[in-house]
């Protein structure tokens, strides 16, 4: 009997121990004693002590490029707080620009980095896609977060009521689920060792994954510092110790403080006091902050696209015409328009008889006179195919007349010419497509800009001016676009596959400084210039010219190229522009006036609808004494 029972006992008790010690473990009968963390209410968490500085000397490999710094969404940091970083991307060429609001997706074509501080207001979907795709094709995202930058709001009806502080949920966090991570609504602390605060976190190497980011750091110190939540597609980058607790927790051990993911392309931080001076200079946090401006700077290499011209240049480009082709007055207009639309953008272009392997190129020229490109063309998968050869005057001069006859009927005969550019996009005629291609080969970036006729290439190079004032979209919406090869029409109804590039015709005089030029009879139509206005004389599709105001005045210049839809651009560098459109009989058609001194006017999509004597009037907002650009192209895209 006895025997028996104990048989049961034993048996029971192998039965519930099992569950009894899951039971234990999980309520944990003995836990850890700590303090009871103050509630998270970050208005309460205030200054901390004034710490030590620690040597760091930086060595920074000096290069060049933008910093994209988001100030569009409220958020909460000011100069000071960036003034470190800020000067630690200085020291490798880099400058930093704010982003207030637009267009985000545009606003990242310039630039390596985007750095997002502790916002207050949510991202839109378009804008969370927009870095999404930066990440994705190359670029730098840093994204840090804070328990003490938070909203306040007051109530408006209750005057005496309290004002509510919004610490959850975290506006950043709308961007950085994006990127697998989570920014938690607490604050981390630490009662057995930290820098003089319970709230200042030191951070020993034993806690840091192995990154080069903190590969061989000792020791950092974080202040206020939110924990992350790091999911599939990223790595806790440093860890706090088993000491550290969140205020949103029970339990210590196993916090993130800084995350990367996105294959590294993506770094999260939940603290922004380490930035700051002197902080920043605490332990290794210089260190740390250096290795940031690394990160930032990396000249990686984004993925570049068409729709980045001209941005994807880095260095004084070269433009050069296929083929060397004897340059009128006609190719001059394109190469001002191009060198003035480079030089907005802060880029620099110069006429070349030939590339050089160590500066980036434009190439321009017909399928005919391809042969320079043609193996950069061939790398990509594409080949151009004319037969029977389309013979140039010279070359026709040079044959035997008599026995190339049939050559030279075979040439123009529609039936048995074939003209095709071939890729991985099909096999396309060349008569009205035009071809861009962007390549880059042993650093050398290269963009092809090809079509059949030198209308075609006009047109073509109108659409490369288009991209310039961050029209991309417009630009390239009606092209067949894979990779970096963009099949576009060129607008030119029958257009013959030609020979050659013709660009004769006389070259147009200089504006005149002061003073009607002598238009003749019946340019005006029923314009009537008065005392308000100083002619200038005619401008056409495709042209720039320049100008200079005296005090107080305002130049006209006559177009009669209608109908017609154009995009205007007004520019100067002292010069407030006001750009106008008068129609034939003085009356007051679009006026744009949005830029301050040093800004660029547009007028975009402006109809023209037939080819009376319209007047595009320049005058400076206050009157002063200024030169200027002024551009007309045909428009690709829509106001």
């Amino acid at each position: 009997m006895r025997k028996g029972l104990l048989f049961l006992f034993v048996f029971v008790l192998l039965l519930v121990g099992p569950t009894a010690v899951r039971y234990l473990r999980f309520y944990d009968l003995n836990p850890i004693e700590r303090a009871v963390p103050p509630p998270y209410d970050p208005a309460n968490i205030g200054a901390v002590p004034t710490p030590a500085s620690a040597e760091f000397v930086d060595k920074p490999a000096v290069g060049e490029g933008l910093i994209l710094l988001d100030m569009a969404h409220e958020n909460n940091f000011t100069a000071d707080d960036t003034a470190y970083l800020d000067g630690r991307l200085a020291a490798r060429g880099f400058e930093m620009l704010p982003y207030k609001g637009g267009d985000l997706s545009l606003a990242l074509r310039t630039v390596t980095a985007f750095i997002v501080i502790t916002p207050l207001s949510e991202y839109t979907l378009e804008e969370t896609l927009a870095v999404t795709r930066f990440v994705e094709q190359g670029g730098r995202l840093l994204l840090v977060g804070d328990p003490t930058r938070f909203s306040v709001t007051f109530d408006e009806e209750d005057f005496f009521a309290p004002a509510t502080v919004a610490a959850d949920p975290i506006p950043l966090n709308s961007l950085a689920n994006q990127f697998d991570i989570v920014f938690n609504g607490d604050y981390l602390y630490n009662t057995v060792e930290n820098e003089g605060n319970f709230r200042n976190i030191i951070l020993r190497k034993e806690g840091f994954s192995e990154d080069r980011l903190v590969d061989g750091l000792q020791k950092l110190a974080f202040y206020s510092a939110h924990s992350l939540q790091v999911g599939p597609s990223g790595n806790s980058l440093i860890t706090a110790d088993a000491d550290t607790w969140s205020s949103a927790t029970d339990r210590p051990g196993g916090l993130t403080l800084a995350a990367i993911s996105h294959q590294g392309q993506a770094l999260a931080l939940g603290d922004i006091h380490f930035l700051i001076q002197p902080y920043s200079t605490v332990f290794d946090n210089s260190e740390f902050i250096a290795r940031i401006a690394d990160f930032l700077t990396e000249p990686v290499g984004r993925l570049l696209t068409l729709g980045d011209f001209p941005y994807v240049y880095r260095r004084p480009v070269n433009l050069v015409y296929t083929g060397s082709p004897d340059l009128g007055p006609d190719a001059f207009d394109e190469i001002i328009a191009l060198q003035d639309a480079f030089r907005r953008v802060d880029r620099d272009l110069s006429l070349a008889a030939e590339s050089v392997d160590d500066e980036d190129v434009l190439f321009l020229g017909l399928y005919n006179q391809a042969g320079d490109v043609a193996e950069i063309l061939a790398s990509a998968g594409i080949s151009l195919t004319i037969d029977p050869p389309i013979l140039t005057a010279a070359e026709l001069a040079e044959v035997d007349l008599e026995a190339d006859e049939a050559a030279v009927e075979d040439s123009g005969g529609m039936e048995t010419a074939v003209r095709l550019i071939q890729s991985d996009l099909g096999s396309i005629q060349m008569s009205g497509t035009a071809l861009i291609l962007l390549n880059e080969d042993a650093g050398q970036r290269r963009v092809i800009v090809l079509a059949a006729s030198g209308q075609g290439l006009g047109n073509s190079v109108n659409r490369l001016l288009n991209l310039i004032p961050l029209n991309a979209d417009y630009a390239l919406s009606d092209c067949l676009l894979q990779d970096n090869l963009a099949l576009c029409p060129s607008n030119v109804p029958g257009e013959p596959v030609e020979a050659e590039l013709i660009s004769s015709g006389e070259p147009p005089g200089p504006p005149m400084e002061e003073g009607p030029l002598p238009l003749e009879e019946g340019d005006l139509g029923g314009f009537d210039p008065g005392a308000d206005f100083v002619l200038q004389g005619s401008i056409s599709v495709g042209q720039t010219v320049t100008g200079t105001l005296a005090e107080g005045e305002s130049h006209a210049w006559i177009f009669t190229e209608g109908s017609a839809t154009v995009d205007i651009y007004l520019w100067g560098e002292e010069l407030d522009g006001v750009l106008s459109v008068f129609g034939p009989e003085n009356e007051l058609l679009f006026t744009a006036d949005n830029g301050v001194t040093g800004d660029e006017e547009q007028l975009l999509a402006i109809e023209i609808p037939d080819a009376q004597p319209y007047a595009i009037v320049v005058r400076d907002f206050f009157g002063n004494n200024s030169s200027y650009s002024l551009t007309v192209l045909t428009s690709t895209g829509s106001e």
